[in-house]
């Protein structure tokens, strides 16, 4: 039993000033403000039972939670039954659980710390702007965010009082308190009032002071130096030791063996590789704190009582692109409650320190964000792909085919050149588009409390023949901190604390830290020139376009062919910058366009016979000038005369946005000479006949 240890626990933690005689410091009839200023560490039934023959009540009471805790409450809830009521609940009962070995009391997790002190809880009621919590003794649920968040503030006050009543200090000598009270008129007890500058103060606000010093904050603090060597497993208990906001943690990746789908050409391309998310807001559900007192009907014993699942709950984001500039998209994981201990590893999510190879694969992430910054922010540019395109998302879901289509898209291998571009990808796709800023707003800090209704039972001696008292005491079932921890990291994050705005090109404004760019995803949306639709490309996959010497002295064309074809085109270009910039200045560009917009594009017609090189010189137009090329055929276009129009109002819309060297493959569908007959252009779509091809460039 703890009460054989009891005195050698205390001395541990008790302060110089609490071992002076309890006569020296000023007393009172309410116990509240007469408490013993030491920490007592308790089993259940000294938690919630008190005894005659104990004469003191601690300033704060700490409830260990050992192995066999739950059968300690059913053995406490049975003995407070009269026998012949015991009956009902023993065959339900559980049964008592191996033994694991009696741990340290220092490395025994903490259940539950009731704070007895009426001082303690008025110094809390302070920093906390809450309460007053100074009736009734308040008692505080693991993992005691609260006395970690505002263990500072409780500090200064301690220094307040040690400056007064500390040894040496002006009042060391005399136990009289301070009559300037003033600052806790909030408290509404005038006696309590005059205690909270006092000798008394003092000592019960330093044994809380280095309870929390010495007893909290290590276990808060157990990860904060170690990695993937050491320790390698945790509690459940302990994952708010393990999680802050501001930590890099990395989702493990799925391994071939895990996929689901089996297809020859996807289960290779949907193993996923790790993904590294940041933290922003850590929570845990509410402990199951409540014991029900089995005197009133429909109550059950400890082990029965179904709360439904227990989980620490984790808001993540990473960074992408949304057209405009690099935003954060939200994640969120639940890791479920667990016995004993798990490999850190083992977790749906880890701190990146605990990676075997972290270092590296950080350094990893780097460069590839690195290089999806310069991508995006060199404009609509034009690069080589060779690889298979992307089916999942960089969050891991599924990417759909069609909104709210169940699975995910196929794979395709693409070789073709590619235009990047995020708007147009969310026009033609919208599904596709991350759920950017979908944050909650702050929300106040506001404890709530509630009764417990298990009560502190007094008895007249240790074989509980008779009840002499029953005591209250309120939980604080739900303390807060969590919301105020959200509050400051939206206030000193660069990205959840950020604005909307549509300014263009606004990302070549932003400065990316070197975690920053870790954060950024592998996926860019791309439109594949040859297979003329838009794609998830894995960056992986992406090559500059190659570049090759002045392929048009290849060539098999007459020289004045040549020089025709390329002055037009130089030409045309040339002009083209000019009215740019004639736009950029708000200015008019004045030509000899008769009808204002028209014959701004160059159209040249190449002709003959299959093998002559009309593909090629268009090819080579494009890598000389350094513009893509945008290749279609008649069958891109249909047969309906509607459909045609349409489609090649958006080819050339795109040809024009993305500066392109537009190819018209099989162009005398087209081009043909009017006929009277209705089906003409349906029969046009089979070609046959000496084929046709037209270069334009818009």
């Amino acid at each position: 039993m703890l009460s054989k240890h009891q005195p050698e626990e205390e001395s541990q933690i008790i302060s110089e000033v609490a071992r002076e005689p309890i006569q020296a410091l000023e007393t009172s009839e309410d116990p509240m403000l007469s408490t013993k200023p030491m920490t007592r560490d308790c089993n259940w039934e000294q938690f919630k039972n008190r005894f005659l023959d104990e004469t003191e009540t601690f300033a704060i009471e700490v409830l260990l939670a050992q192995d066999d805790l739950v059968e300690q409450i059913e053995a406490d809830q049975l003995r407070r039954l009269k026998p012949e009521d015991r009956k009902a609940f023993e065959s339900n009962r559980r049964r008592s659980r191996q033994p694991r070995g009696r741990k340290r009391v220092e490395n025994t997790p903490i259940a539950r710390v009731r704070v007895n002190s009426a001082i303690i809880l008025g110094y809390l009621s302070k920093v906390t702007g809450e309460g007053p919590w100074v009736e009734k003794s308040h008692t505080f649920l693991a993992p005691f965010n609260l006395f970690l968040h505002f263990h500072d503030e409780m500090e200064k006050e301690l220094r307040t009082l040690e400056e007064s009543y500390g040894i040496g200090g002006a009042h060391s000598s005399s136990a009289n308190s301070s009559n300037d009270s003033s600052e806790f008129d909030f408290l509404g007890n005038p006696e309590l009032q005059s205690l909270m500058r006092s000798r008394r103060a003092y000592a019960e606000m330093k044994c809380y002071v280095d309870f929390v010093k010495t007893r909290l904050i290590p276990r808060r603090s157990m990860f904060a130096n170690a990695d993937h060597a050491r320790p390698s497993k945790v509690s459940y208990r302990d994952l708010a030791s393990l999680f802050h906001p501001g930590d890099l943690v990395i989702e493990p990746g799925t391994s071939q063996s895990e996929n689901k789908i089996r297809d020859k050409r996807s289960s290779v391309i949907n193993v996923r590789e790790p993904k590294l998310w940041k933290v922003c807001y850590v929570s845990e559900d509410t402990p199951n704190w409540s014991v029900q007192s089995l005197n009133a009907p429909g109550t059950q014993l400890q082990s029965r009582i179904d709360v439904g699942d227990e989980a620490t709950h984790l808001r993540l984001y990473y960074i992408d692109f949304d057209g405009q500039r690099f935003s954060p998209v939200r994640g969120d994981v639940s890791i479920e409650a667990f016995d004993g201990e798990r490999e850190i590893t083992k977790l749906p999510v880890y701190p990146l320190r605990f990676h075997k190879d972290h270092k590296t694969l950080l350094t990893e992430l780097q460069d590839r964000g690195e290089r999806f910054r310069d991508i995006v922010s060199s404009g609509n540019s034009t690069l080589s792909y060779h690889g298979w395109t992307l089916t999942k998302d960089p969050s891991g879901r599924d990417i759909a085919a069609r909104p709210g289509q169940e699975g995910s898209v196929w794979p395709e291998y693409i070789e073709s050149d590619v235009i990047v571009d995020f708007n147009e990808a969310f026009q033609v796709h919208p599904w596709w588009k991350p759920a950017f800023r979908q944050f909650p707003e702050v929300e106040s800090f506001y404890p709530t409390t509630t009764r417990d209704e298990f009560p502190i039972v007094e008895w007249s001696d240790r074989s509980r023949f008779r009840e002499i008292a029953s005591l209250e005491e309120m939980v604080v079932e739900y303390d807060g901190v969590r919301e105020l921890e959200w509050a400051k990291f939206t206030e000193t994050d660069a990205f959840i604390g950020q604005s909307e705005s549509s300014e263009p090109l606004g990302h070549l404004a932003q400065i990316l830290s070197p975690d920053d760019l870790a954060l950024l995803p592998s996926r860019l949306f791309v439109y594949a020139l040859r297979s003329r639709n838009f794609i998830n490309a894995d960056i992986r996959c992406l090559k500059p376009v190659r570049d090759t010497l002045n392929p048009l002295e290849s060539l098999q064309l007459p020289e004045k062919h040549k020089d025709m074809i390329q002055s037009a085109v130089f030409g045309h270009l040339e002009k083209k910058k000019v009215r740019r910039r004639a736009t950029l200045l708000n200015s008019e560009f004045l030509d000899q366009d008769l009808i204002h917009g028209k014959g701004r594009g160059l159209a040249v017609l190449l002709h003959g016979p299959p093998g002559v090189g009309k593909t090629a010189t268009a090819e080579a137009i494009a890598h000389l000038y350094k513009k893509p090329l945008f290749p279609i055929t008649s069958n891109d276009l249909g047969t309906d005369p509607w459909d045609v129009e349409t489609k090649l109002s958006e080819i050339f819309r795109l040809a024009n946005l993305w500066d392109c060297i537009l190819l018209l493959d099989e162009a005398e569908t087209l081009l043909a000479q009017r006929e009277k007959k209705d089906n003409n252009l349906q029969k046009s779509s089979l070609v046959s006949g000496k084929p046709a091809r037209s270069s334009y460039v818009p």
